[in-house]
């Protein structure tokens, strides 16, 4: 070896082997246990006890602090086993996209469970059956679709025919909370937004009738009532009008007030009481030709309970009382009107966007006819709705973001988790900044950013 060494000074073999030969001359028992502590490792670094292995070369170096072979193997052992961590984490990592992914699924998250299998499949390639259930998202995404389109729509339908029902049971509050619920349900329902105006009104009309308790204006209006019954009781009727004309100027339709103001006027000029009667009845008999039979039997017996025996007020309360109940408007066929909504019934059940176009036709040839007509105010409805609706599309997650954009997102937080992966925990944080540059929302990679700053100390 000196003879080598005198030709190349710097010969790592040559320079081993003196290092090695003077060792065995100083001290053989030593440099015999260094060898077969050596033998020892190398038999279990073959077999990939690695850190058997590596407690017989630490314990060479203990032995012979300069040994490169021991130096050599416990080098190799590190990186085998800092390898075999780092694949331990990613399958780790992966697992725990994979899982994520299943339960996005489950909560209807598809773009989140797209984003959770791509990241297991470029942490491990082919992970389990993660490529299986990528590839099936835009299958169970139009599934979830429609089964939202058709909810919506039973939604819509049944919120509507709710509020139809209750605006004809005269529960109009109940009406217009259904009503509402349906517009909310479906903005361009113009036939809600007609019956929500009908209802208002018709709260309207009531409140104007009717002071209760929880209005405004009851602390007002009550007692002028009490003290205008007070004074008709006495037969002080000048002094009890008083009282009912403050109340109409406030509300021109209140029941109490008009009663008692019809027959103030009965007791103080009867010629008086028959042109204010005239005037209510004319307006009974515009609300009848109108078909607000309800109203239109208010005022009629409102004249009755004064004047029972007032002229053709019996015959009106009849007309009214006849108009409530559900019939056909004069003029109208019946049998033609029911053989239309057959006929549409029909079509619309045989499906196809031209049999339920020509359904609609005839539902609305019933409703321009008879504008009460239930059952065909609710079909009608129902097909407007799907026609709207019809696509079956929803309002996608992250919905803003271009497909240029999304790729760009998908692009950063791959780099980001090859980065975590590999402990360089600055880079995946720059990487995932900027996935929050083009998508704000996107909350794993802040709460990635955040896990890593804990990691950092920061």
């Amino acid at each position: 070896y000196k003879e080598v060494l005198d030709f190349v000074p710097n010969d790592t073999i040559a320079l081993e082997g003196l290092r090695n030969a003077e060792l065995a001359i100083s001290n053989r028992l030593k440099y015999e246990k260094i060898q077969l502590l050596l033998a020892a490792g190398i038999v279990l670094f073959g077999e990939k006890k690695y850190k058997d292995a590596r407690n017989d070369f630490e314990e060479v170096l203990s032995l012979d602090i300069k040994n490169r072979e021991a130096k050599k193997y416990i080098d190799q052992i590190d990186d085998i086993l800092e390898s075999n961590r780092n694949l331990e984490l990613t399958r780790i990592q992966a697992e725990q996209f994979y899982l994520s992914g299943i339960e996005n699924i489950r909560k209807k998250n598809f773009d989140q469970a797209a984003d959770d299998f791509e990241t297991a499949l470029s942490l491990i390639k082919n992970y389990k059956d993660a490529r299986a259930r990528l590839n099936d998202l835009d299958r169970l995404r139009k599934e979830y679709a429609e089964e939202q389109r058709l909810l919506r729509l039973r939604n819509i339908d049944r919120e509507f025919q709710n509020g139809l029902l209750a605006y004809a049971e005269g529960r109009y509050k109940e009406a217009l909370s259904h009503l509402e619920r349906t517009l909310v349900l479906d903005a361009g329902n113009e036939l809600a937004k007609k019956y929500i105006a009908m209802v208002k009104e018709a709260i309207r009309d009531i409140e104007e009738e009717v002071v209760d308790v929880d209005s405004p204006y009851y602390s007002i209006v009550n007692p002028l009532i009490i003290s205008g019954k007070q004074l008709y009781d006495r037969g002080n009727y000048i002094e009890s009008r008083k009282r009912w004309d403050e109340i109409l100027r406030l509300f021109p339709k209140n029941r109490i007030a008009l009663e008692f103001l019809l027959k103030c006027e009965l007791a103080l000029n009867p010629a008086a009481f028959q042109d204010f009667a005239q005037k209510i009845v004319d307006e009974g008999k515009e609300l009848l030709a109108g078909r607000k039979f309800a109203q239109a039997l208010g005022k009629f017996e409102l004249i009755r309970s004064i004047s029972a025996d007032y002229p053709e007020i019996n015959d009106l309360i009849g007309a009214a009382k006849r108009g409530t109940e559900r019939t056909t408007p004069a003029g109208i066929n019946p049998q033609e009107v029911e053989a239309r909504y057959a006929q549409g019934m029909e079509l619309y059940q045989r499906g196809g966007k031209g049999n339920i176009e020509a359904a609609l036709g005839n539902f609305r040839w019933i409703v321009a006819r008879d504008p009460n007509h239930t059952r065909s105010l609710i079909a009608m409805n129902r097909i407007e709705s799907q026609l709207r609706f019809g696509g079956g599309e929803v309002v996608r997650e992250r919905g803003g973001l271009t497909d240029k954009q999304k790729a760009l997102v998908r692009t950063y937080y791959y780099n980001g988790i090859n980065y975590y992966t590999n402990n360089n925990f600055d880079k995946a944080i720059e990487e995932w900044r900027k996935v929050l540059v083009i998508d704000p929302t996107h909350e794993k990679a802040r709460n990635n950013i955040r896990k890593s700053l804990v990691l950092l100390g920061r």
